[in-house]
């Protein structure tokens, strides 16, 4: 019923849905964070991650789906969630609406991403976004062994929670190592609304710089994975992945990706993670990956950068 399109793998793309005999694009007026979790739950490809706006993995060629989706979000298929009536105005293509999606083999679960709930007595209750921060973001992942916490847009991005919420607000430094820790302050005068409960996303990668290069802006690739640093094997790594890590280390763009041992063969592990950025992204950590097991990785075979 539902297929992703135009992405780096079937874990991402533009969304579309069998409509009797054809496949038509999904409006992204008509398409919401719950609707792409249940894209993501549907396809067994994890859980979604944040994607900008419409038209993110370009614009398809054929019909345009005028229906609307209001999935509640826990759904196991897209064909399950309620649909709206058709919309008065077209939609133009390049309004389609995408998804990205972790990968259910990439070693990471669903509890790196998330809706804040903490335990008050004897009740799970959720967070509120206006009483939590990136300090707080921070603990929740040490806490959780999750690595650091990564950017998350807003409120309410992995839908509402079905409990009360919790009335106080946190206060964290930063170094906690536990969220029960952080000071807190007095209860809010105003209750807040479900939708905007508050959000973390965690990463692994804890750490990313290029080494044996003539500047800080050229060189092998090399990745701290919670605290442990190895050179990254560079299976499947291109130019989309190496724009992202470019920008995330204030570099520029990627101009190059050398190959073989440009930059000096490898000392110490070697990560045989695989990045499926599309480019956008602006943490590598943000990009669906691939973790490829016990596939060894050919000796000198390093991923490489040379950015601007």
């Amino acid at each position: 019923f539902v297929r992703l399109v135009d992405g780096k793998s079937r874990c991402s793309g533009r969304v579309e849905i069998r409509d009797g005999k054809q496949w038509k694009t999904v409006c992204d007026s008509g398409f919401g964070p719950k609707a792409a979790e249940v894209v993501c739950r549907e396809l067994r490809c994890g859980v979604a991650l944040p994607v900008s706006g419409g038209g993110h993995f370009g614009e398809g060629a054929g019909l345009m789906w005028d229906g609307e989706l209001q999935c509640v979000g826990n759904e196991s298929l897209l064909s399950s969630c309620p649909t709206g009536s058709s919309r008065d105005q077209a939609c133009p293509q390049m309004n389609s609406a995408a998804v990205s999606c972790t990968r259910e083999d990439s070693g990471w679960g669903a509890e790196r991403w998330g809706r804040v709930e903490i335990r008050d007595g004897k009740q799970w209750k959720t967070v509120c976004d206006s009483g939590f921060g990136p300090k707080a973001a921070e603990v929740v992942c040490r806490e959780l062994r999750c690595g650091v916490a990564l950017p998350v847009s807003g409120g309410g991005h992995f839908g509402e929670g079905a409990g009360p919420m919790w009335d106080g607000e946190l206060q964290c430094v930063g170094n906690e190592s536990l969220l029960s820790s952080c000071p807190t302050g007095s209860s809010r005068d105003q209750a807040c609304p479900q939708m905007n409960s508050a959000a973390v996303s965690c990463t692994q990668y804890t750490g990313f710089r290029l080494v044996n290069g003539s500047t800080a802006c050229a060189g092998r690739v090399q990745v701290q994975v919670l605290g442990s640093w190895g050179t990254l094997c560079a299976s499947r790594w291109d130019l989309s992945d190496a724009h992202v890590l470019c920008r995330q280390l204030n570099c520029g763009f990627a101009e190059s990706v050398p190959g073989g041992e440009h930059f000096g063969r490898e000392t110490g592990p070697v990560w045989r993670d695989s990045f499926h950025c599309d480019g956008t992204e602006a943490h590598l950590g943000q990009c669906p990956v691939v973790t490829l097991g016990a596939s060894p990785c050919s000796p000198g075979n390093n991923a490489a950068v040379i950015c601007s």
